[in-house]
């Protein structure tokens, strides 16, 4: 169970390594293809902060199990 609940960690960790690359990437070729305003700028570090968030609490969730 605790080798299943490990396992269960780093493929989150790895998801969410993986998303933040692409993230980067699609972030950086936006930027490269049109200039973005200081709004959709605060939109994205939002979206950023909130799936940081929810990935902590679910972290916290696994722990607690």
């Amino acid at each position: 169970m605790k080798q299943l609940k490990l396992a269960g960690r780093y493929f989150l960790i790895f998801i969410m390594v993986y998303g933040l690359f692409s993230a980067m990437m699609l972030l950086i070729s936006i930027i490269a293809g049109l200039k973005m305003s200081y709004d959709d700028f605060s939109k994205l570090g939002g979206i950023v902060g909130t799936s940081w968030w929810a990935f902590r609490i679910i972290n916290h969730q696994i722990d607690n199990r």
